[in-house]
């Protein structure tokens, strides 16, 4: 749904599915490839390549599968990728607030 979509729309538009599952108590289910827009929203990802999940988890699980993260193709959040580069503790972060509070904290 976000396809096309400047940033700003993008992040309301998940911003109030969030908000639908939270009130309404349903469930939706958002098919992207913003895994960074994705992440921070959702409760659950889910990666599929060649028409199989290779990764299912919490954002926070599926962004540290670095194997799975490579065997599909998934770009994940910068943040994520920095953390990973400097080989810290998993699980990577999904945030800059998230990041900047653990390295601060491991400090």
């Amino acid at each position: 749904p976000t396809t096309g979509q400047d940033k700003a729309f993008s992040e309301y538009l998940i911003r109030l599915f969030k908000e639908l599952t939270l009130t309404d108590k349903i469930a939706v289910i958002v098919i992207t490839h913003d895994i960074p827009l994705a992440a921070r929203y959702s409760d659950r990802l889910v990666v599929r390549s060649n028409g199989k999940v290779i990764a299912d988890g919490t954002p926070h699980e599926v962004i540290s599968d670095l194997q799975a993260i490579k065997r599909g193709h998934v770009m994940i959040p910068q943040v994520a990728r920095i953390w990973n580069l400097l080989n810290l503790p998993s699980p990577s972060p999904l945030s800059v607030d998230e990041f900047l509070n653990r390295v601060t904290i491991s400090l």
